[in-house]
């Protein structure tokens, strides 16, 4: 049997976190969806949009095309909890061609042998080639994620359960009331690790500076750094190779991203590669109490949450001391600087408080600071690394109707004014 991720069409209002990654490589709750399929059949492959393909090869986890066996299928989409693995289980069990449809849109099927088309299986064509099969419709549990902001509403819900499944698999040992990590780990006397309302989950190399506080659920992966008096309260997922100091909840960071220092990050959502520098705070509580709403191109959309901050796309950064509102969502490849009152786009230097500055940034500027990035990392820079940033840049020129190589700032005006944080 084999296991096909699809991207949808409505994969592209999950922008920007979907820009530079597939959408089964978002994390919620602790984990992605391309995990869930790796635990449940032997080889996955994918259906992603043109800009992705050469990136998605990167991952040995990505199998080739299936051809002629069992298939199941997962909306790429869909909300990687324990409970959506339990349903999609139950789907392979039952071994009969059917779909799960939620909200009028695909989120999973089951295709016996001799159903497959591999022709057919392109983005923009798939669910199309879906709804001309013989499958019976089922009732389902599974959940989709369908706008930026339920990446930390749906992560608040599902983080426990999948530390808690993750910690039934037995290869975490309990080093403390609650705290669970892999063999080898140990704790300092002036550690406060406070599991009353959910565990604490620890992966192999993560690094606990001293005199900090962590109250759970909270999930650090591997070799995430925590920084010497942090706190790390509820509902917080800190990404491999990510580092944190400073005051956090209810936040998720994807991978190799920095929130070193001082300052604080609630609700929110981090790509990978974003840095906060020194005192940068983000609000995610209006000073009305009310109902946040997040904006989308021309008009705001109903959350219906009272606690949320922002969300902010892969490699964009953040000087010292920046102020970032509620509710506001920040593309691939930007710098902020002062105060960030409203949505900022992806590859745009923004500056409203100083002189009201915004200005487009060149895409091999981003390039340069990626290789700069990854050398610190010891990752090799790639060509389809490189490729990716570029076609990014030409779609989000095209989306706002920009000339793709516009004035910039450069960053030497802006380091000299001291205003950068420290990659």
């Amino acid at each position: 049997m084999h296991c096909l991720i699809f991207e949808d069409q409505a994969v592209q209002n999950l922008e920007p976190v979907t820009l530079m990654r597939p959408a089964y490589r978002m994390t919620c709750g602790g984990g992605q969806l391309i995990e869930l399929a790796e635990r449940l059949t032997p080889a996955t492959s994918v259906i992603v949009r043109n800009h992705l393909k050469a990136i998605a090869a990167l991952d040995d986890r990505i199998a080739d095309r299936p051809m002629g066996t069992k298939l199941l299928i997962m909306n790429a989409r869909l909300v990687p909890s324990p409970r959506t693995f339990r349903t999609l289980q139950n789907m392979i069990r039952a071994d009969s061609a059917s779909i799960a449809i939620v909200d009028n849109q695909i989120a999973a099927a089951f295709l016996p042998e001799g159903l497959t088309d591999s022709d057919r299986m392109q983005f923009g064509q798939f669910e199309e080639y879906l709804g001309q099969l013989p499958l019976r419709m089922i009732a389902t549990d599974l959940a989709l994620i369908d706008r930026p902001y339920q990446l930390v509403q749906k992560h608040l819900t599902t983080l426990t359960d999948t530390l808690n499944d993750r910690i039934a698999s037995a290869e975490f040992h309990e080093i403390a009331d609650g705290v669970f990590a892999r063999p080898g780990f140990t704790l300092d006397a002036s550690h406060h690790l406070d599991t009353q309302h959910g565990p604490i989950l620890l992966e192999n190399g993560v690094k606990l500076g001293s005199h900090l506080v962590i109250r759970g659920p909270v999930f650090l992966d591997r070799n995430a750094v925590v920084n010497d008096h942090a706190s790390v309260y509820e509902h917080v997922y800190v990404g491999k190779n990510s580092k944190v100091g400073g005051e956090l909840v209810a936040s998720v960071l994807e991978d190799y991203s920095n929130k070193q220092h001082h300052g604080f990050l609630g609700h929110s959502y981090l790509g990978s590669w974003v840095n906060l520098g020194a005192g940068t705070s983000n609000s995610n509580l209006k000073n009305t109490y009310g109902e946040v709403r997040m904006g989308e191109r021309d008009h705001r959309i109903a959350t219906g949450m009272q606690f949320l901050g922002c969300v902010m796309g892969d490699y964009s950064k953040a000087a010292i001391n920046t102020s970032i509102f509620t509710g506001v969502t920040i593309g691939v490849c930007s710098m902020l600087y002062g105060f960030i009152l409203s949505n900022v786009a992806s590859f745009c230097n923004s500056a409203p408080s100083i002189g009201g500055l915004t200005t487009s940034i060149p895409a091999e500027v981003v390039i340069e600071v990626q290789k700069r990035m990854f050398r610190r990392r010891g990752i090799e820079q790639q060509s389809a690394h490189v490729q990716l940033i570029r076609d990014v840049h030409q779609i989000v020129c095209q989306e706002r109707d920009l000339p793709c190589r516009s004035p910039f700032v450069h960053e030497e005006e802006f380091q000299a004014q001291g205003m950068l944080g420290s990659p």
